[in-house]
């Protein structure tokens, strides 16, 4: 139970990430109600963020795409109107993959391209969970649209990102 947990280590917006991730919206949004009872309203304004990433999240869970590409890019945006991660390749691979479930390829191509082309000395902790993936799709998108020059770069990076994963 998360009230066994000291308040500010409690994993609300992670925990609710996953539920969204996993397809149960209902309990994103569960824990996000939980998160908003915090007393330490100056924590809970920290990290709203990280809120509207999970909003995002639920927003993609429910198939509202325009809802989690707006909340996408306010996940992006701090109170002072300047970027709010110091991650730059997560807003980038979480609005392709909005822009790329809304069907509009060339967006999610720009957001994709730009996830693999960002110059970001903390890259190596998201590239596990996206790097690969995302030149996979890459290609599959090109490989939509006629690209095979494109496609085939892609691919070809997809496979070499994986050929030494496990079976």
């Amino acid at each position: 139970p998360l009230a066994g947990i000291p308040e500010r280590d409690r994993p609300y917006t992670s925990l609710a990430r996953v539920y969204a991730i996993a397809g149960r919206p209902d309990r994103a949004r569960v824990v996000l109600g939980q998160f908003a009872q915090v007393k330490d309203t100056a924590y809970y304004r920290s990290r709203q963020n990280e809120v509207h990433e999970v909003l995002g999240e639920i927003a993609l869970a429910e198939k509202r795409y325009s809802d989690a590409i707006k909340e996408f890019r306010r996940a992006d945006l701090g109170t002072d109107g300047h970027p709010a991660t110091d991650d730059p390749t997560r807003v980038e691979f979480n609005l392709g993959r909005a822009f790329d479930l809304a069907s509009q390829p060339d967006s999610a191509i720009t957001h994709f391209e730009n996830l693999t082309t960002i110059l970001y000395d903390g890259r190596y902790e998201g590239d596990v969970f996206a790097l690969a993936g995302t030149h996979k799709r890459l290609g599959e998108l090109y490989d939509a649209k006629g690209d095979r020059e494109r496609a085939i770069s892609h691919l070809s990076k997809f496979v070499e990102l994986w050929k030494n994963a496990d079976a």
